[in-house]
């Protein structure tokens, strides 16, 4: 799924879009964001990779 259209894509669009979803959630206190996407692209705007680990 795309946020931005490609045509206004490198403008800076949906990192102020994630900045707002953050500033929403520091707002409200939640104590997690969570965003499902490349982490390329969220790594930039302080997300981490989340490790996955297999039992058994």
């Amino acid at each position: 799924m795309r946020v931005v259209t490609p045509a206004l894509q490198l403008k800076g669009i949906g990192v102020a879009l994630v900045a707002s979803v953050i500033a929403s959630a520091d707002q409200r206190g939640d104590a997690a964001t969570v965003a499902l996407g490349d982490s390329g692209y969220f790594g930039h705007v302080e997300f981490v990779t989340a490790l996955t680990r297999r039992t058994a």
